[in-house]
């Protein structure tokens, strides 16, 4: 069957979608977030900022949701609470797999890698050594991460470029590929 076009509710951009047992929350510009559980009747959940979310992610402890210097946790898609991250962070993805969050992005331009097995306390586990820039997607098969990212930078002289892959096993060790 083809896909038919819904309304949403709201005239801003959405950046992540996640579909799970309980329906599908959406994300985006000014700190919006639509939940629903058909994908034909949306609502808004309040999610008390302002903030572009570019991310969202289930796991056993709840939904997280991650954007610009915020990290939100729920555990019933309705009332969320901030979760302390290190200060500036742009998240751009997040995901749950092999019992962990793994969560990318960067922090003035420098790439960052945190993990957590519960969505509230952090550890950063980024590999020393990375170039500037940011790292804007991670997925996981259930066996291994793979976590992507780069920069272009323009500025005196010639462009430079900066793409990056990383992989891991269990989300703890990283390895540039």
């Amino acid at each position: 069957e083809p896909f038919a076009r819904v309304d949403s509710g709201v005239f801003t951009d959405l950046h992540d979608v996640i579909i799970d047992s309980e329906g599908a929350i959406a994300v985006g510009e000014a700190g919006t977030i639509r939940i629903t559980s058909d994908g034909i009747i949306w609502t808004e959940s309040p999610s008390g900022t302002t903030a572009t979310l570019r991310a969202v992610a289930r796991g056993d402890s709840g939904w997280l949701v991650g954007g610009d210097d915020v990290l939100l946790h729920s555990t019933n898609r309705l009332a969320w609470t901030s979760v302390s991250i290190p200060a500036g962070i742009v998240i751009y993805d997040l995901i749950w797999a092999q019992g962990r969050y793994v969560l990318t992005g960067d922090v003035a331009k420098s790439k960052i890698l945190l993990t957590s097995t519960d969505g509230l306390a952090w550890t950063d586990v980024t590999p020393p050594g990375l170039d500037p820039g940011t790292l804007t997607g991670v997925a996981s098969d259930g066996a291994k991460f793979i976590v992507v990212g780069g920069n272009d930078s323009c500025g005196p002289g010639p462009l430079t470029v900066h793409q990056d892959i990383l992989t891991s096993a269990n989300g703890l060790a990283w390895s540039v590929v």
